[in-house]
């Protein structure tokens, strides 16, 4: 079964990531996060699944009681 890939834009990176723009693109600048994709001539967005794959990829956070 094929997974439906879906391009986000940068609006909904942050709101997803809940990362500021800034923090984004110094991550994408260092390689910590995925590129954007050059979707038109200025129009760029981030593939879904490696958004995703991201997120999956964070530590897991330890909370103290």
């Amino acid at each position: 079964m094929k997974k439906d890939i879906r391009v986000m834009p940068l609006s909904e990176v942050i709101e997803t990531t809940t990362i500021s723009r800034s923090t984004l693109f110094r991550m994408v600048e260092e390689g910590s996060f995925p590129a954007p994709r050059q979707i038109g001539k200025r129009r760029v967005g981030w593939l879904s699944d490696e958004v995703q794959a991201w997120l999956l990829d964070r530590p897991v956070a330890m909370v103290k009681k």
